[in-house]
């Protein structure tokens, strides 16, 4: 029995994205009309990965949604856009008597009082002769755009985390 031949030139990422925005005011609809979202990164010649998406609270936030878009390229045409998947944000509360209530009254055991992240499921990826793992995949040029449901107070902080190929 004749074994396989290598691979020999396996995929690996080449360079490590960090990728940061902070999002407050960044407000927009499933359907871009008008306002554009907020820009994170483009991805180089070759495409790359995202494996890791946090959402971080920077305090007080009422409810709201992470919508996550995309574009084959970094331009400012709203029809250019995609919404790629959206993920609800929890309303996060910090000032909770012992009551369990919170400074105005608001029963709040349905609420988020730890300033803890939120870890934004991403798209599975399989293959045949891998595992699953978990992963948003993009060819090269193409930008990634964030916007929120509604303004929050205090923020979140968005962190991405791949690898260009």
């Amino acid at each position: 029995m004749a074994l396989a031949k290598p691979n020999t030139q396996p995929i690996y990422t080449n360079t490590i994205i960090n990728w940061d925005v902070r999002l407050t005011t960044q407000v927009t609809d499933r359907v871009l009309t008008t306002t554009p979202p907020e820009f994170i990164g483009t991805f180089g010649t070759f495409g790359g990965i995202i494996w890791n998406i946090r959402a971080v609270p920077l305090g007080n936030n009422a409810p709201t949604t992470l919508r996550i878009f995309g574009a084959r390229t970094a331009d400012s045409v709203i029809s250019s856009y995609s919404l790629l998947f959206e993920v609800a944000l929890p309303r996060i509360v910090s000032d909770v008597n012992a009551s369990g209530l919170d400074l105005v009254g608001t029963n709040v055991a349905t609420d988020v009082h730890a300033l803890s992240d939120v870890e934004v499921p991403l798209p599975r990826i399989y293959s045949r002769n891998t595992e699953e793992s978990r992963g948003l995949v993009r060819e090269g040029g193409y930008s990634l755009y964030a916007s929120l449901g509604v303004a929050v107070a205090s923020g979140w902080d968005l962190h991405l985390e791949g690898g260009e190929y």
